[in-house]
């Protein structure tokens, strides 16, 4: 048969495909101080993961030094760690701030400091623990700045884990 007879509309347009993925939901907290700053305002209204990559993707071009000296460091923390693990957006801040070395020391100390403040926070249910395993745990995966935010946190993480388990085994028995 031949191809060119072949009759090819273009009407009924395609929709566009989604990534699939819920956006980031960040705790009340943080919500009340990034809402203050006009720059942070769209990502936190965004309702979905195409619109929060699209805006990460722009201010991350557009105002690199914006980010180093305003709490820019701190807002890409908290992204990175409240976004679930293969989510769109934490990919790209994991390969954006690998490849940058600009940030990459003062995002590793704000990363510190922020997993630093969750294992400190006394977790009496093993969902708490869970919780906050499942925002470490991405970390060490294929993210150099993550491993590092770990080892700084060796021994402190040894004894968070450490109350994880009893707090498993006492909820067994």
């Amino acid at each position: 048969m031949n191809g060119l007879s072949l009759r090819i509309s273009g009407g009924g347009r395609k929709p566009k495909n989604t990534l699939g993925f819920l956006p980031i939901s960040f705790p009340q907290d943080a919500v009340q101080v990034y809402s203050k700053d006009n720059k942070y305002q769209k990502f936190l209204e965004s309702t979905d993961a195409d619109n929060q990559l699209t805006f990460l993707k722009g201010m991350l071009s557009e105002n690199c030094e914006y980010v180093r000296e305003n709490s820019g460091i701190k807002f890409l923390v908290v992204v990175y760690l409240y976004a679930e693990a293969k989510h769109p957006v934490k990919c790209f801040l994991s390969r954006y701030i690998t490849r940058n070395n600009q940030i990459q020391d003062d995002f590793c100390e704000q990363l510190t400091e922020m997993i630093k403040g969750m294992i400190e926070h006394k977790c009496t249910e093993p969902k708490d623990y869970l919780d906050v395993l499942m925002k470490i745990a991405p970390c060490v995966e294929n993210f150099p700045p993550g491993a590092v935010a770990i080892h700084n946190l060796q021994t402190q993480l040894v004894i968070y884990m450490k109350n994880c388990l009893n707090c498993c085994i006492n909820t067994l028995w």
